[in-house]
């Protein structure tokens, strides 16, 4: 409550516990959890270990009792209280002097069978005084010896009585870092050396040579995979080369351009094969635009609004056509066109004149570009004929007329 402007100390001033600002803020918490780092208590918060500790606020480690015991070592259930817990009693036979004495076994499970003469009641036509191995009657009293411990080397399963000729092999030395206790014929693994390196085979960089963990591991996860070597120098393999979420192996090659005509919609990667139509085109080899309807895509039409399929364009190759520009016959004064009445109701007249010795074309166009009237003639001097167009409906016409030396073209009203 520090103030600026005061001139005397009133006895006032109000201070921050320690550790904390003048908010009630800690100045140091660096795991975030609301303790200020000073007041950190570190140990075990899992209620169920030995150690746990209700004060801790930072975890730390933690103690458990062996499984079966609590933790003061002392067995959670012993009910013949023979101080072996009940899941680790083992049954069988606990007398030392029946042939089937079990030195595993902890509680006597009334299996003691003891050797006898005359196991049968000498009923038998066999019955020679001695057990009969070979009678079913006595063939649960047979003593057969030998090595009763499935880890030996040298395990009988027949074998009802262990004669002590089990052997075990391994490394004897308890100096050598690979020892067996359960040992008894050294086999000349014994090694000295630690081998330091990763010790689980789940992890990519496992090394079966290893007998001490170096508490490096690293696995692969998502699409990556490991090398595959387990000498400790493998390594993890990028699954997803281009990182686009998909695991190589499900990745489809093929074109991803939507306005490609090969667009594969399951591709995932672009593998440079797209095609595109020609411009002025579809996919198919057709026009994107053909206003006139003359089969010239409106792109490549020197003349899109005139029907005119032969695209003649006498002066200017190139440029507009003659069915726009009317660019050819009309500007030879050598040739004189007459063409009435116009508007016409019935009958058409053409007077064609010229000069040149040529063959003429007259063709008669209606608005939607059909090809009504066409008729070639040999033009000596001049042409004259007659059209009737008394079946032909009302509306604008083209007449043109064209020769190799260019094209003019008149308009023609036809009248109800």
């Amino acid at each position: 409550n520090y103030l600026a402007d005061a001139t005397d100390d009133d006895d006032s001033c109000n201070y921050a516990d320690a550790g904390y600002d003048c908010d009630g803020v800690c100045l140091a918490d660096a795991d975030g959890d609301g303790v200020c780092d000073d007041f950190e208590v570190v140990g075990c918060q899992d209620n169920t270990a030995c150690n746990y500790d209700d004060s801790a606020t930072d975890a730390g480690t933690c103690d458990y009792a062996d499984a079966g015991y609590d933790c003061d070592g002392n067995c959670l259930v012993d009910t013949d209280l023979d101080g072996i817990c009940d899941e680790f009693e083992v049954e069988g036979c606990t007398d030392i002097s029946a042939f089937n004495f079990d030195t595993n076994a902890t509680d006597d499970d009334g299996s003691c069978v003891y050797t006898e003469l005359n196991c049968n009641d000498g009923t038998d036509d066999d019955f020679d005084g001695d057990i009969d191995c070979e009678d079913s009657d006595c063939a649960s009293q047979c003593q057969i010896v030998g090595c009763t411990d499935p880890s030996a080397d040298n395990f009988d399963a027949s074998a009802n009585t262990d004669d002590g000729s089990c052997i075990i092999s391994g490394c004897t030395d308890p100096a050598a870092t690979n020892y067996n206790p359960s040992a008894n014929v050294d086999d000349g693994s014994c090694t000295s050396q630690n081998i330091i390196g990763c010790t689980d085979p789940y992890a990519c960089n496992y090394n079966f040579n290893a007998n001490q963990d170096s508490g490096y591991c690293f696995y692969a996860d998502g699409c990556d995979y490991c090398s595959g070597a387990t000498n400790g120098t493998g390594y993890i393999v990028d699954g997803d080369s281009d990182n686009d979420g998909i695991c190589n192996y499900n990745e489809i090659e093929g074109c991803t351009d939507e306005t490609a005509c090969n667009f594969n919609i399951l591709a995932t990667d672009d593998d440079g094969s797209c095609t595109f139509a020609d411009t002025g085109y579809d996919c198919d080899g057709l026009c994107l635009s053909d206003l006139d309807e003359d089969g010239i895509c409106d792109d490549n039409d020197n003349c899109p609004e005139i029907y005119n399929p032969e695209q003649e364009d006498f002066e200017e190759p190139g440029g507009s056509g003659d069915a726009c520009d009317g660019i050819g016959l009309s500007e030879d004064d050598n040739v004189s066109i007459n063409i009435f009445p116009n508007p016409v109701s019935s009958n058409l007249n053409i007077i064609y004149s010229s000069n040149n010795v040529s063959d003429i074309q007259i063709k008669l166009m209606n608005s939607l570009g059909q090809i009504v009237f066409n008729e070639n003639y040999l033009l000596n001097s001049k042409i004259e004929l007659q059209i009737d167009l008394r079946n032909y409906s009302s509306g604008f016409y083209q007449v043109q007329f064209s020769n190799e030396e260019g094209f003019v073209k008149n308009e023609l009203f036809l009248k109800e």
